[in-house]
Protein backbone atom coordinates (compact mmCIF):
# COMPACT_ATOMS: atom_id res chain seq x y z
CA UNK A 1 0.00 0.00 0.00
CA UNK A 2 1.52 3.20 -1.16
CA UNK A 3 -0.87 6.00 -0.40
CA UNK A 4 1.84 8.12 1.21
CA UNK A 5 4.11 8.11 -1.87
CA UNK A 6 3.46 11.26 -3.90
CA UNK A 7 5.01 12.94 -6.90
CA UNK A 8 5.77 11.61 -10.35
CA UNK A 9 9.27 10.49 -9.38
CA UNK A 10 7.96 8.38 -6.51
CA UNK A 11 4.88 7.04 -8.29
CA UNK A 12 4.63 3.28 -8.07
CA UNK A 13 4.22 1.68 -11.49
CA UNK A 14 3.52 -1.96 -12.24
CA UNK A 15 7.11 -2.46 -13.40
CA UNK A 16 8.55 -1.00 -10.20
CA UNK A 17 6.17 -3.08 -8.12
CA UNK A 18 7.18 -6.31 -9.87
CA UNK A 19 10.89 -5.52 -9.55
CA UNK A 20 10.63 -4.62 -5.84
CA UNK A 21 8.56 -7.70 -5.03
CA UNK A 22 10.89 -9.98 -7.01
CA UNK A 23 14.03 -8.63 -5.32
CA UNK A 24 12.41 -8.77 -1.86
CA UNK A 25 11.15 -12.32 -2.40
CA UNK A 26 14.56 -13.43 -3.68
CA UNK A 27 16.44 -11.96 -0.73
CA UNK A 28 13.92 -13.40 1.72
CA UNK A 29 14.22 -16.86 0.18
CA UNK A 30 18.03 -16.65 0.25
CA UNK A 31 18.10 -15.62 3.90
CA UNK A 32 15.56 -18.29 4.84
CA UNK A 33 17.66 -20.95 3.11
CA UNK A 34 20.96 -19.88 4.69
CA UNK A 35 19.75 -19.06 8.22
CA UNK A 36 19.22 -22.68 9.39
CA UNK A 37 22.71 -23.60 8.20
CA UNK A 38 24.43 -20.82 10.17
CA UNK A 39 24.95 -20.63 13.92
CA UNK A 40 27.27 -19.44 16.64
CA UNK A 41 28.97 -22.15 18.70
CA UNK A 42 31.40 -21.97 21.57
CA UNK A 43 34.40 -24.10 22.39
CA UNK A 44 37.76 -23.67 24.12
CA UNK A 45 38.86 -21.24 21.43
CA UNK A 46 35.83 -19.03 22.08
CA UNK A 47 32.69 -18.26 20.15
CA UNK A 48 32.77 -18.51 16.36
CA UNK A 49 30.44 -18.79 13.39
CA UNK A 50 29.66 -22.36 12.37
CA UNK A 51 28.40 -23.36 8.94
CA UNK A 52 26.77 -26.77 8.66
CA UNK A 53 28.15 -29.10 6.05
CA UNK A 54 26.68 -32.05 4.18
CA UNK A 55 25.99 -33.79 7.49
CA UNK A 56 23.00 -31.49 8.00
CA UNK A 57 21.13 -33.46 5.36
CA UNK A 58 22.03 -36.88 6.79
CA UNK A 59 19.16 -38.09 9.01
CA UNK A 60 21.64 -39.95 11.24
CA UNK A 61 23.82 -36.91 11.88
CA UNK A 62 23.50 -34.69 15.00
CA UNK A 63 23.67 -31.70 12.64
CA UNK A 64 20.44 -32.89 11.03
CA UNK A 65 18.64 -32.72 14.38
CA UNK A 66 20.01 -29.22 14.97
CA UNK A 67 18.86 -28.19 11.50
CA UNK A 68 15.27 -29.18 12.29
CA UNK A 69 15.41 -27.20 15.50
CA UNK A 70 16.44 -24.09 13.56
CA UNK A 71 14.00 -24.42 10.65
CA UNK A 72 10.82 -23.74 12.73
CA UNK A 73 12.52 -20.69 14.25
CA UNK A 74 13.34 -19.28 10.81
CA UNK A 75 9.79 -19.91 9.60
CA UNK A 76 8.38 -18.30 12.73
CA UNK A 77 10.56 -15.22 12.23
CA UNK A 78 9.31 -14.89 8.65
CA UNK A 79 5.67 -15.18 9.73
CA UNK A 80 6.06 -12.69 12.59
CA UNK A 81 7.81 -10.21 10.31
CA UNK A 82 5.04 -10.50 7.72
CA UNK A 83 2.37 -10.03 10.40
CA UNK A 84 4.03 -6.90 11.82
CA UNK A 85 4.50 -5.44 8.35
CA UNK A 86 0.88 -6.10 7.43
CA UNK A 87 -0.42 -4.65 10.69
CA UNK A 88 1.63 -1.47 10.33
CA UNK A 89 0.63 -1.03 6.69
CA UNK A 90 -3.07 -1.52 7.45
CA UNK A 91 -3.02 0.91 10.37
CA UNK A 92 -1.27 3.58 8.28
CA UNK A 93 -3.92 3.25 5.57
CA UNK A 94 -6.96 3.06 7.84
CA UNK A 95 -5.87 5.94 10.08
CA UNK A 96 -4.27 7.92 7.22
CA UNK A 97 -1.18 8.52 9.31
CA UNK A 98 2.34 7.43 8.21
CA UNK A 99 3.41 7.24 11.87
CA UNK A 100 0.67 4.80 12.84
CA UNK A 101 1.93 1.34 13.82
CA UNK A 102 1.45 -1.02 16.77
CA UNK A 103 4.24 0.55 18.85
CA UNK A 104 3.56 4.27 18.41
CA UNK A 105 -0.16 3.73 18.98
CA UNK A 106 0.42 1.88 22.24
CA UNK A 107 -1.12 -1.35 20.93
CA UNK A 108 1.97 -3.41 21.73
CA UNK A 109 2.15 -1.94 25.25
CA UNK A 110 -1.53 -2.71 25.78
CA UNK A 111 -0.99 -6.30 24.70
CA UNK A 112 2.00 -6.60 27.06
CA UNK A 113 -0.01 -5.18 29.97
CA UNK A 114 -2.83 -7.68 29.41
CA UNK A 115 -0.37 -10.56 29.12
CA UNK A 116 1.47 -9.51 32.29
CA UNK A 117 -1.83 -9.27 34.13
CA UNK A 118 -2.86 -12.72 32.88
CA UNK A 119 0.40 -14.22 34.13
CA UNK A 120 -0.04 -12.46 37.49
CA UNK A 121 -3.58 -13.83 37.85
CA UNK A 122 -2.46 -17.36 36.92
CA UNK A 123 -4.55 -17.65 33.76
CA UNK A 124 -1.81 -19.66 32.08
CA UNK A 125 -2.14 -22.45 34.61
CA UNK A 126 -5.89 -22.56 33.92
CA UNK A 127 -6.08 -22.03 30.16
CA UNK A 128 -2.51 -22.79 29.10
CA UNK A 129 -0.58 -20.66 26.65
CA UNK A 130 -3.85 -19.62 25.01
CA UNK A 131 -4.82 -17.79 28.21
CA UNK A 132 -1.90 -15.35 27.97
CA UNK A 133 -2.13 -15.06 24.18
CA UNK A 134 -5.87 -14.43 24.30
CA UNK A 135 -5.43 -11.80 26.99
CA UNK A 136 -2.76 -10.07 24.90
CA UNK A 137 -5.09 -10.03 21.88
CA UNK A 138 -7.91 -8.49 23.93
CA UNK A 139 -5.50 -5.96 25.42
CA UNK A 140 -4.29 -4.90 21.97
CA UNK A 141 -7.84 -4.49 20.64
CA UNK A 142 -8.98 -2.61 23.74
CA UNK A 143 -6.02 -0.25 23.60
CA UNK A 144 -6.68 0.54 19.93
CA UNK A 145 -10.30 1.43 20.72
CA UNK A 146 -9.25 3.66 23.63
CA UNK A 147 -6.62 5.45 21.53
CA UNK A 148 -9.13 5.98 18.74
CA UNK A 149 -11.69 7.46 21.15
CA UNK A 150 -9.12 9.69 22.87
CA UNK A 151 -7.76 11.03 19.60
CA UNK A 152 -11.10 11.95 18.04
CA UNK A 153 -11.96 15.63 17.87
CA UNK A 154 -15.62 15.67 16.91
CA UNK A 155 -15.87 13.67 13.69
CA UNK A 156 -12.19 14.16 12.86
CA UNK A 157 -9.10 12.12 13.72
CA UNK A 158 -6.11 14.51 13.55
CA UNK A 159 -2.79 12.68 12.96
CA UNK A 160 -0.93 14.61 15.68
CA UNK A 161 -3.65 13.90 18.24
CA UNK A 162 -3.64 10.23 17.29
CA UNK A 163 0.09 9.88 17.85
CA UNK A 164 -0.06 11.77 21.14
CA UNK A 165 -2.91 9.56 22.37
CA UNK A 166 -0.92 6.48 21.37
CA UNK A 167 2.22 7.65 23.16
CA UNK A 168 0.14 8.45 26.26
CA UNK A 169 -1.43 4.98 26.29
CA UNK A 170 1.96 3.38 25.68
CA UNK A 171 3.46 5.14 28.71
CA UNK A 172 0.45 4.30 30.87
CA UNK A 173 0.47 0.61 29.93
CA UNK A 174 4.25 0.37 30.40
CA UNK A 175 3.99 1.93 33.87
CA UNK A 176 1.14 -0.40 34.82
CA UNK A 177 3.17 -3.40 33.65
CA UNK A 178 6.11 -2.34 35.83
CA UNK A 179 3.76 -1.94 38.82
CA UNK A 180 2.37 -5.45 38.33
CA UNK A 181 5.88 -6.86 38.06
CA UNK A 182 6.83 -5.09 41.29
CA UNK A 183 4.04 -6.94 43.13
CA UNK A 184 4.92 -10.34 41.62
CA UNK A 185 7.36 -12.98 42.75
CA UNK A 186 10.63 -13.78 41.01
CA UNK A 187 9.25 -16.67 38.94
CA UNK A 188 6.35 -14.60 37.65
CA UNK A 189 8.58 -11.62 36.86
CA UNK A 190 10.97 -13.87 34.94
CA UNK A 191 8.08 -15.28 32.94
CA UNK A 192 6.69 -11.79 32.25
CA UNK A 193 10.02 -10.49 31.01
CA UNK A 194 10.53 -13.56 28.85
CA UNK A 195 7.09 -13.05 27.29
CA UNK A 196 7.63 -9.33 26.63
CA UNK A 197 11.10 -9.78 25.18
CA UNK A 198 9.93 -12.63 22.99
CA UNK A 199 12.05 -15.34 21.47
CA UNK A 200 12.10 -18.34 19.19
CA UNK A 201 13.64 -20.84 21.60
CA UNK A 202 10.46 -22.83 22.22
CA UNK A 203 9.01 -22.62 18.71
CA UNK A 204 8.06 -25.94 17.15
CA UNK A 205 6.91 -26.76 13.63
CA UNK A 206 3.35 -27.49 14.78
CA UNK A 207 3.21 -24.09 16.50
CA UNK A 208 4.28 -22.41 13.28
CA UNK A 209 1.47 -24.21 11.48
CA UNK A 210 -1.12 -22.96 13.98
CA UNK A 211 0.07 -19.35 13.59
CA UNK A 212 0.55 -19.43 9.83
CA UNK A 213 -3.12 -20.10 9.01
CA UNK A 214 -4.76 -17.02 10.63
CA UNK A 215 -1.85 -14.73 9.73
CA UNK A 216 -1.86 -15.95 6.14
CA UNK A 217 -5.63 -15.44 5.81
CA UNK A 218 -5.34 -11.95 7.28
CA UNK A 219 -2.56 -10.99 4.86
CA UNK A 220 -4.54 -12.37 1.91
CA UNK A 221 -7.49 -10.26 3.05
CA UNK A 222 -5.31 -7.15 3.17
CA UNK A 223 -3.94 -7.84 -0.31
CA UNK A 224 -7.46 -8.34 -1.63
CA UNK A 225 -8.39 -4.86 -0.37
CA UNK A 226 -5.10 -3.20 -1.34
CA UNK A 227 -6.73 -0.84 -3.84
CA UNK A 228 -9.32 0.32 -1.33
CA UNK A 229 -6.69 0.83 1.37
CA UNK A 230 -4.50 2.78 -1.06
CA UNK A 231 -7.41 5.02 -1.94
CA UNK A 232 -8.25 5.52 1.72
CA UNK A 233 -4.65 6.37 2.58
CA UNK A 234 -4.41 8.84 -0.31
CA UNK A 235 -7.67 10.60 0.56
CA UNK A 236 -7.26 14.15 1.93
CA UNK A 237 -7.29 14.33 5.71
CA UNK A 238 -10.26 16.17 7.20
Amino acid sequence: MTGFVTGSAGRLTLRKLVVVLAVSAGLTALIAALAPLLGVVGDRAGWHLDIMGAGAFDARSPEHAILWVRIPRVLAALIVGAALAGAGCALQALLRNPLAEPFTLGISSGASLAAVLAIRLGLESTFGVAGVGGAALLGAAGTLVIVWRLARVGDHLPPATLVLAGVTMSMFCSSASVLIQYTSDFTEVSHMLQWMLGGMETVRLVTVGYAALPIGLALIGLLAHARELNALAAAPRP
